[in-house]
């Protein structure tokens, strides 16, 4: 009856003493790993708006259709505008061959006005990384915003 109590007495002591050390010593050591694993934060977003609009002909069959769009673009270094303002006829003519061999009626969709919105951002940091602007394209352009889309 005397060892029972004694092993009692050790197992209680021993999970005391273990559920201590995980919820006190263990755990400001994984809080300072997260600490150091967590992403740091982005800079605040830079936006550019490219000027003047875009204006290009759409072919639709018997009919000459146009779009009329403004774009601006979104990034997180308060240096690419100046890149973007430095070869700025190279990114307009990327913007402009996307643009006109787009289909008319899927501009006219929600799915086709972002399916063109993609392509234009990929087409942008392309054209970045090939001028040697930006070392990968995630340090490019971010995203882009239509602020005038007409089409006729």
């Amino acid at each position: 009856m005397k060892t029972l109590a004694i092993v009692v007495f050790v197992a209680a002591i021993s999970l005391g003493g273990a559920w201590y050390y995980f919820n006190h010593l263990a755990a400001p050591a994984s809080t300072q790993e997260s600490e150091a694993e967590a992403p740091k934060p982005k800079a605040n977003p830079v936006y550019w708006q490219f000027e003047p609009s875009f204006v290009v002909n759409l072919p639709d069959g018997a009919y000459m259709r146009y779009v009329k769009l403004d774009i601006a673009v979104m990034m997180h270094d308060a240096e690419l505008p100046a890149v973007l303002d430095k070869h700025l006829p190279v990114l307009r003519s990327a913007v402009l061959m996307l643009v006109s061999s787009a289909q008319y009626d899927a501009l006219l969709t929600l799915d086709g006005k972002e399916a063109l919105r993609v392509a234009i951002i990929e087409a942008l940091n392309a054209r970045l990384l090939a001028l040697g602007a930006i070392a990968d394209a995630g340090e490019g352009i971010q995203d882009l915003y239509f602020t005038n889309f007409v089409m006729q």
